[in-house]
């Protein structure tokens, strides 16, 4: 054998070699491969890269993403409430991007959606990747109660954290109470609330509540029995009465409790005096009418001490003063019975500056009621004989301008009260029943005769244009029953209310101009009562026992008067109590 001959490889052509590398791509291609040519340092046998081989990395390919957390799944203000319409208290949560991404179109949101929390941030529109910022829960509210919103936070990459903010809202009553002293008598007062909470009485002069429901806040007055509530200082409050205060703001209430006026006649022994009417002058003065021994009495007191101011009694024959009334221009007038007569009389407000004059209208009879027009017009009701009777005198006038007797419906007169062109005259029919007449107040004439149902008789009637024009309140009785009405312009019945009374009651009735309130003076089984109602039939209180017996009452915007006799011993005496707003 001869010597192996050693291998050399034949060179390749130019051309070949590049037909051979386009096949080679062409092929790769067409099996979907890599658009990009290989290297052409590739291994023959594997067709794989060398291991040192840096991996081509696409430009738009992702790097990371937001990860966002509260510090915390609730947060709670504390327990001390948040005082409504104007107090603020904030939680801060802290917001933090855990990520390696920013998080972008950051929104804030809570639920409910309302402005009682508003939220603050200075995180701004993204949070970059591992940074954290802060927000403001802030709580503001508009009423009291217990307060849960979640609070939500979103990015543009999808949604993020939620947590609670819980809170407590409260609206703060605070009250100062003071006492006023009438003459030697003073007192205290008490207020207490539901719900529950406020207590302030015993002698304290100033007390506070914080409430934290949303339920409305009534405060209730009472006193020791001997004052009376004057008034809460609060514009939405009624003058007395239950006081009803909306959660949705804090009240300071100045509160005052004076004890009321209360005068009792000093006659000498074995003397008969009783009060039957009350009026209240411009001066804030109390003018009784009445009758002491057997001579008629009219007497004004000073509405605020309660001394006598002056007095004068009508005689020498037997009478008796059963109503009186104040004008504008400053008359007293009274309407009484002179032996069989009925008789009315006026004076100046002194008693002294002039003669009382006797008004006499002529025949049998009694004047049972009286009342001034805006004019200082007297008009008096009555009976003569065995009918009613109403007449109308012009200021200063010794005779009538009319008397009504003979057509007049047969009964007693009771009440009388005016209202601009119309009398309104109260009283009671023949056959018992409680009767309401609507007069032409130029005429006397009768213009709408009502029976007043489930009444024998009304004793009071009154009307203001705080309830509006031409509403008229009645006081009447049936039985054991006292009866309260309010009718409309049109005599038809707005409400009726009915209490317990004693039998055969003449009761009275007054409204105050400024509020509508409802006065009633009325006898029960235990005496004398007061009874104050508001323009809408509800009842505010009652004051009882004062007396033996009363049916005079009296109101303006300073206070309520009701005036009635009593015992003192073996003697009658007169009495009057007035009851401060």
């Amino acid at each position: 054998m001869g010597e192996p001959r050693a291998y050399r490889p034949v060179p390749a052509r130019p051309a070949l070699a590049a037909a051979a590398a386009a096949a080679a791509l062409a092929t790769v291609a067409a099996c979907g491969g890599d658009d990009d040519p290989l290297p052409l340092d590739l291994d023959a046998a594997t067709d794989a890269r060398p291991a040192d081989a840096a991996p081509d990395a696409a430009p738009d390919a992702a790097t990371g993403a937001p990860a966002l957390a509260l510090d915390a799944a609730s947060y709670d203000l504390g327990p001390t409430p948040v005082l409504v319409t104007g107090e603020t208290r904030a939680a801060t949560l802290t917001l933090t991007n855990s990520g390696d991404a920013p998080a972008t179109g950051l929104t804030l949101a809570a639920s409910p959606a309302t402005a009682e929390l508003r939220l603050l941030s200075n995180c701004g529109a993204a949070l970059a990747a591992q940074a954290s910022c802060t927000i403001l829960a802030q709580l503001d509210p508009t009423i009291a109660g217990a307060k849960t919103f979640v609070v939500t936070v979103a990015a543009a990459e999808g949604a993020g954290p939620s947590a609670t903010v819980t809170g407590l809202a409260g609206a703060r009553v605070r009250l100062s109470l003071s006492t006023v002293a009438v003459g030697t008598t003073t007192t205290d007062g008490r207020v207490v609330s539901a719900p529950a909470g406020l207590d302030c009485g015993l002698g304290m002069t100033a007390c506070e509540h914080v409430f934290t429901t949303a339920a409305p806040i009534v405060l209730t007055a009472t006193d020791d029995g001997n004052g009376t509530l004057s008034e809460w200082g609060a514009p939405d409050c009624p003058v007395t009465g239950p006081c009803t205060l909306a959660p949705t703001r804090n009240h300071t209430l100045p509160t005052t409790f004076p004890a009321p006026l209360a005068v009792t006649s000093a006659s000498p022994a074995g003397t008969a005096d009783q009060a039957d009417g009350v009026a209240l002058d411009s001066d804030l003065g109390v003018v009784l009418a009445g009758r002491r021994g057997d001579q008629a009495l009219v007497t004004r007191l000073d509405g605020v001490a309660g001394e006598v101011v002056t007095a004068a009694t009508f005689g020498p024959a037997p009478r008796h003063a059963l109503a009186v009334a104040v004008a504008a221009d400053r008359t007293i007038a009274t309407a009484g019975v002179e032996g069989d007569d009925l008789v009315v009389a006026s004076a100046p407000l002194d008693l002294q500056t002039e003669p009382v004059k006797h008004l006499r209208s002529g025949g049998a009879g009694r004047g049972r009621a009286i009342c001034h027009d805006a004019m200082n017009r007297i008009y008096a009701a009555g009976d003569q004989g065995s009918r009613m009777a109403w007449g109308r005198w012009p200021a200063g006038a010794s005779t009538p301008e009319w008397f009504v007797d003979a057509t007049t419906p047969s009964g007693t007169a009771l009440a009388v009260a005016c209202d601009a062109e119309v009398l309104w005259v109260g009283g009671a029919l023949a056959d018992q029943t409680g009767w309401l007449g609507k007069l032409d107040a130029a005429t006397g004439a009768v213009l709408t005769p009502t029976p007043v149902a489930g009444t024998r008789k009304v004793g009071g009637v009154a009307t203001s244009a705080a309830l509006g024009a031409g509403h008229v309140v009645v006081a009447g009785s049936t039985a054991d029953t006292l009866v309260v009405r309010r009718y409309d312009e049109a005599l038809a019945e707005v409400w009726t209310r009915t209490f317990a009374a004693a039998a055969d009651v003449t009761p009275g009735v007054a409204i105050d101009p400024v509020t509508g309130a409802i006065y009633v003076a009325y006898v029960t089984t235990g005496g004398c009562a007061l009874r104050k109602l508001t323009a809408a039939g509800a009842p505010v209180w009652v004051r009882s026992g004062l007396g033996a017996h009363c049916q005079a009452v009296a109101a303006d915007g300073d206070g309520a008067v009701v005036a009635g006799w009593t015992t003192v011993g073996a003697d009658r005496k007169y009495f009057v109590r007035k009851y401060f707003h």
